[in-house]
């Protein structure tokens, strides 16, 4: 066995465990490997070194005492990083597989088919806080279902989003700052969920900027709602240790969203769409919750 791949096995074997030196020993034997002993605490002693590992000395109950180990931050960090590479490979090659589906399987196309009817004339808000090539193809889709639309792209001025489409206005903003004239827009998309604290500020803003017959569209992933239940499917799973690892989001945040559109919103609707939850909001109602 590599020395790299031994490495990440005591990494992904013991996690947030104590654990002996002779416990990797068992662990490659029941796997079918073996590894001398003397090269496993060569091993183990570069990684605490490095500050991957720490141990602390037991006392035993007949003989000599033993070292244990404990996997510490920069152990656990390094495990991250080798799991998002995982995962982002797979986003890609998913996200790849999604848009190269024909017209009649397209996500996009389903998508745009739920948040708008075709019409002229017709103003569209995405607010987003990150790039991505998926929001020209969904765009797209919307722009093929109206005529003489215009579509306003609201994002942080640090976001680089280059669109090769007609009739794209972007704007400096975010999801609680839409710089928009009230009772503005026939949809207001959005790919982003905002952060607990800003949930109320957030769904204001949006009840301000839309028409009185317009609609509230919010794509956001599946794992981030209560209902979502063990276990999960692979690519919930994956979404779900992203958003938790490096987004500190945790499941259930997405019915607070959800309780403070139907505060503001007559009419909310949820349907899944593949890993997604696509929530429709319209018909505004008057509220006095606007502090």
């Amino acid at each position: 066995m590599r020395t790299e791949d031994l490495r990440l096995l005591i990494l992904k074997t013991f996690k947030e465990k104590e654990f002996y030196g002779y416990d990797i020993q068992k662990k490659l034997i029941s796997e079918g490997s073996n590894i001398d002993i003397g090269r496993l605490y060569i091993v183990l002693n570069q990684m605490l070194r490095e500050g991957f590992l720490e141990s602390t000395w037991e006392k035993s109950d007949k003989g000599p005492k033993k070292k244990l180990y404990k996997i510490v931050a920069k152990g656990r960090q390094e495990l991250n990083k080798i799991q998002l590479t995982a995962v982002q490979t797979i986003h890609k090659a998913y996200g790849e597989y999604l848009l190269n589906l024909p017209p009649e399987k397209s996500v996009f196309n389903i998508i745009s088919k739920e948040i708008i009817d075709q019409g002229k004339g017709k103003r569209v808000v995405l607010v987003t806080e990150s790039s991505s090539a998926m929001y020209e193809r969904l765009l797209r889709s919307i722009q093929d279902r109206l005529d003489d639309s215009r579509i306003f792209i609201i994002k942080p001025k640090k976001v680089s989003l280059k669109l090769e489409l007609d009739n794209i206005v972007n704007l400096d903003g975010n999801l609680e700052n839409i710089p928009l004239k009230d009772n503005y827009a026939d949809l207001l998309l959005t790919t982003n969920m905002p952060r607990n604290e800003n949930v109320k500020k957030a769904t204001r803003e949006w009840q301000r900027v839309v028409k009185k017959t317009g609609k509230i569209a919010v794509l956001a992933p599946n794992v981030l709602f209560a209902s979502i239940q063990d276990p999960l499917t692979i690519g919930d799973y994956m979404e779900r240790w992203e958003h938790e690892t490096y987004e500190n989001r945790k499941v259930g945040e997405g019915d607070i969203l959800l309780k403070s559109l139907r505060e503001r919103f007559s009419n909310v609707k949820e349907k899944n769409i593949v890993h997604m939850k696509l929530i429709l909001a319209d018909n505004p109602q008057k509220t006095s919750n606007d502090k």
